[in-house]
């Protein structure tokens, strides 16, 4: 629809769209669109709506808003459709006169809730009509949208303001401003140009915003100035040139008054955040009478801050606890000229159990604390702590705003004590979200260096406006996420950041439903507005935006997760886009977000990513140390050195819950005082299982020594050399000239013993272990495979030190370009990542086992990675014998009456597993024979004959043929040509 000619008709409708008849609304597109409409040299923009009863010419508009815009019944306009118009973030708008400023006021919430009902386009410059009853409307002028086009579509978290009425004036002389073309801002000026002055314009309101007085001492001007003026709930702080600004006749500033008053921002849950722009009081904030002094004659600049907006203005903890002030909140300072003013009595409103005589005396020990060199004011209805009792100041005659006093008034002032009949009146405001608690800081010392300085470039008045940047934590449990982000929240509260934070744990929001969330997100985030410069600190915020993996991504919980991480997403560019707010969240990784937080294109939400670091020995005895100091003497002898090793991959959690079980230990023990020794610690540490291990399935089976493995000695000592040295002593190995090797390849033919060595590793070394049969990470999946590769290596780092198994590695990485499908080349590829140790392999070794090594990647042999491989040798006739005495012993047989070497000559071509099929077998037939003649196995014994008839029975697992195979493959491999036979028949390629 192009330039159409359609006749305008009036009808009695209550909204602000342009009625399209049936026909010509069928032709328009199915998405949001505009309406362009030329009338006498001028264009209005409308959002269409379909008339079912609009003659075919005709095009129907509300007649109010039609008189509004001077568009008259009867005319004939031209009306063009444009599609896709743009999204609105922000809209200013002003009422065309006070009548409407009034009823604006008095009906925000009615105006809120049925405002995207009646209409959908703005444009700049055009006015609007709302109606809020039958009979009742107003009519309100946009003055200006951002971003900055010349119209756009109102959306559910679009922002409209609404400034104070100016003179009267009618709709019509309002309606001056030309529009040239649509969808393109001011030819003078770039649309990035135009967003960027529309932000700053907003970076300092024309009010005072509270800041907390701090009394640590480093932060005084001098040791003389006087503790009462600095914590009395009487006196704020404000900057000299601000101060000049409010008493411009004064020559100084000794004895000046103020009064203060908050700015009212009612919280709103409806779509959209509509707020008039006019300060209001609470009904339970009456205005609060203190004194003024110049911030710089108390505090030091480190305090007040080098880049510090000079409208701060500073009050103690007490003022606002009972003026229900908040870090961050804005008020108005009206300078008061006259305040010496007569009072002849003083009733102080308490609770009906307070005692009369206590209170009179606390009060006037009160006045005279807090009137040193001036006069202590005091305001009508003001609250005071008196002792552990909360009174309430009345004044007489009740018309009198506001007192001075000091000690010489008193005496001659009459004080009455009476029942507060309102006790809910001295109800303050509740404590900050935490009290300042001593932490452990020096693991997160850059981190939070680093998080500081993103933070101050981000939110700090600047001439230049720096983007919002957002910051996440990444960390596994019980690594100290919420610590550190509590940690961050008394530092960006204190001096001199005195940024205004909300703390949010995000596991509480766990399981609600995406329209609960975004609803909750929009308060807290329209709370960080009125609050601005403010932090939003997400604790978790991976419980509510990802799902279990075992969910599919069509299932209700997965896909409420992507909608709520695409809601957060979009209210985030939303708010900061013209606000000072900026995001710390913690998670455990990047990945578990949800799409809608970190997209495949585009500016990610989280623009610094922190991981927070592993815990040295030094930091974990620094740690364990930290956590006993109070609870405990330590005693002299405790092995710190040793306690550290065995910590080795512990966190936080474990280590405090490590230090909680001994000092219990140790108090069961001797009761008190408590004394913790050596043993305590040790007890605790067989008792604690650490979270890395929560969810890791580690070989669970007791295993072989290294003396139940007969023969393979050489095998076993170069495993004693390569695994258990360096992760048993790694300071010592750490220091040496010599890099040790980074895996083991164990090759052989099938029974040769290479898993028995393994099941031995993990006994002998003592260290975590991993046993993983190579198929069992394959999955028929996209990714899946690779998933599960990378999810054994980031369980073995948690868990270090640690050993991780592949048994039949070939069936996980065969060479590449032999799989049609693609999976196993990813899957090498991911493996060839890992083993490259990239992310950190230290305290992780890898020992795979493989009957076929000639079949292996090539790559995955290289210097780096598998760069040791070992020979499990068929066992010779020395072995043999020896492998027969072992496994005699395990299995409890008397060798005294058996000639062991007879046998190992008689069993050439046998492999370790077949020996121990021989011993099976006979021991099975002695007890069956023995059941013949007796019930009890009692004096059973094992024969030479039961073994020789044993032996004649099982025939070896391995032909002479395939024993020669193998060989032949060996000798291949160790010569460097492991390429397998007919490498070239039917090979296919892939580009995984």
């Amino acid at each position: 629809m192009q330039n159409e000619r359609f006749i305008v008709k009036y009808v009695s409708v209550k909204n602000c769209f342009l009625l399209l008849p049936s026909s010509w609304h069928r032709k328009l597109s199915s998405k949001v669109g505009v309406i362009k409409l030329s009338n006498e040299g001028k264009e209005f923009y409308f959002s269409p709506f379909q008339s079912q009863s609009s003659p075919a010419d005709f095009l129907c508009i509300s007649a109010t808003f039609g008189k509004c815009l001077q568009i008259k019944e009867g005319a004939e306009v031209s009306v063009s459709y444009i599609s896709d118009p743009p999204a609105l973030t922000n809209v200013n708008v002003r009422p065309v006169n006070s009548e409407d400023w009034q009823i604006v006021n008095l009906q925000a919430d009615k105006i809120q809730s049925t405002l995207l009902d009646q209409i959908n386009i703005v444009a700049s410059g055009q006015p609007i009509v709302v109606w809020l009853s039958k009979y009742l409307s107003v009519t309100l002028l946009v003055e200006s949208i951002s971003p900055p086009f010349l119209y756009g579509k109102l959306e559910n978290y679009t922002e409209v303001h609404v400034q104070n009425a100016r003179e009267h004036k009618t709709p019509g002389d309002t309606i001056k401003k030309e529009i040239t073309s649509h969808s393109c801002p001011k030819e003078t000026e770039t649309d990035c140009e135009v967003f960027l002055k529309s932000r700053r314009c907003q970076k300092l309101p024309e009010l005072f915003r509270i800041c907390l007085v701090s009394l640590d001492e480093k932060y005084r001007v001098s040791e003389g100035i006087l503790e009462p003026e600095i914590s009395s709930p009487h006196n704020i702080f404000v900057f000299s040139n601000r101060l000049r600004e409010l008493f411009p006749e004064r020559e100084n500033f000794l004895m000046i008054y103020g009064k203060i008053r908050s700015v009212f921002t009612e919280k709103q849950s409806s779509n959209l955040n509509f707020t008039p722009n006019n300060p209001r009081n609470s009904p339970s904030d009456p205005e609060i009478i203190v004194s003024l002094s110049p911030v710089e004659d108390f505090f030091n600049e480190e305090f007040t801050g080098t880049n510090v907006d000079d409208r701060n203005i500073w009050i103690s903890e007490s003022l606002r606890s009972y003026s229900h002030l908040h870090l961050g909140s804005k008020v108005h300072i009206e300078p008061l000229t006259n305040v010496d003013t007569l009072i002849t009595s003083l009733e102080l409103l308490s609770p009906s159990n307070s005692d009369e005589k206590t209170l009179e005396t606390n009060f006037r020990n009160y006045v005279h604390h807090h009137s040193p060199k001036n006069d202590l004011i005091l305001s009508q209805n003001s609250r005071i702590p008196l002792g552990e009792v909360k009174s309430r100041i009345k004044l007489h005659p009740e018309d009198i705003p506001h007192v001075l006093l000091n000690a010489q008034k008193l005496k001659t002032l009459k004080i009455e004590i009476t029942e507060d009949e309102n006790p809910q009146l001295n109800e303050e405001t509740p404590e900050r979200n935490f009290p300042p608690q001593e932490v452990y800081e020096t693991p997160f010392k850059k981190i939070l260096e680093d998080s500081l300085k993103i933070l101050e470039m981000s939110l700090a008045p600047q001439e230049y406006p720096f983007p919002r940047e957002n910051i996440l934590l990444c960390g596994d449990i019980g690594t100290g996420k919420t610590t550190l982000l509590n940690c961050l929240q008394q530092k960006t509260e204190s001096p001199p950041n005195f940024l205004h934070t909300i703390f949010v744990d995000c596991k509480k929001l766990k399981g609600k439903k995406v329209d609960a969330v975004s609803k909750f997100f929009g308060s807290t985030l329209r709370d960080c507005v009125c609050y601005q410069p403010s932090v939003l600190l997400l604790d978790n915020l991976d419980s509510i935006t990802s799902y279990p993996s075992d969910n599919e991504e069509n299932s209700p919980d997965a896909l409420n997760a992507t909608r709520i991480s695409e809601n957060l997403n979009s209210l985030f560019a939303l708010y900061q886009s013209s606000h000072f707010i900026s995001v710390v969240a913690s998670s455990s990784r990047l990945e578990k977000l949800g799409a809608g937080l970190r997209p495949s294109r585009g500016v990610h939400v989280f623009q610094t990513i922190l991981d927070l670091p592993s815990l040295s020995a030094e930091e974990r005895v620094e740690f364990l140390k930290f956590k006993l100091r109070g609870k405990a003497e330590i005693s002299e002898g405790i092995d710190w050195e040793f306690y550290s090793g065995k910590t080795e991959g512990w966190v936080f959690q474990d280590l405090a819950d490590l230090c909680e079980k001994s000092v219990f230990i140790a108090w069961r023990r001797r009761g008190c005082p408590v004394l913790l020794e050596n043993g305590d610690l040790s007890e605790a540490l067989d008792g604690i299982k650490p979270l890395s291990l929560y969810g890791v399935a580690l070989f669970s089976g007791e295993g072989s020594g290294w003396g139940d493995i007969g023969g393979l000695e050489e095998v076993k000592e170069t495993l004693r050399q390569m695994l258990q040295w360096p992760l048993m002593y790694p300071g010592l190995f750490a220091k040496a000239p010599v890099r040790h090797q980074s895996g083991i390849l164990l090759y052989g033919m099938p029974g040769t013993g290479k898993t028995l060595l393994a099941g031995a590793i993990a006994k002998e070394c003592g260290l975590n272990f991993i046993n993983i049969k190579g198929p069992e990470l394959l999955s028929k999946y996209i990714g899946a495979s690779e998933e599960a590769v990378r999810s054994v290596f980031e369980k073995a780092r948690r868990i270090r030190p640690c050993i991780v198994f592949f048994d039949e590695f070939e069936s996980l990485a065969p060479r590449r370009g032999h799989d049609s499908t693609g999976v196993t080349d990813r899957v090498v590829n991911q493996l060839l990542t890992q083993f490259d140790g990239v992310e950190g392999r230290e305290g992780v070794a890898i020992v795979a086992a493989s009957s076929r090594p000639d079949l292996l990647d090539p790559a995955l042999l290289r210097p780096g990675r598998l760069d040791k491989s070992l020979l499990c040798p068929l066992p010779d006739e020395q072995t043999r014998a020896t492998i027969l005495d072992t496994l005699c012993k395990r299995q409890a047989i008397d060798v005294e009456d058996l000639d062991l070497m007879t046998l190992a000559k008689m069993t050439s071509g046998f492999t370790g597993a077949d020996l121990n099929a021989v011993i099976t077998q006979a021991r099975l037939d002695a007890v069956e024979g023995h059941l013949e003649k007796s019930c009890s196995l009692e004096g059973m014994r094992i024969t030479q004959d039961m073994l020789i008839r044993s032996l004649e029975d099982t025939q070896p697992s391995l032909t002479t043929g395939e024993i020669n195979k193998f060989n032949r493959i060996y000798n291949r491999f160790l010569e460097g040509e492991n390429a397998p036979e007919g490498l070239g028949k039917n090979q296919k390629a892939t580009l995984a």
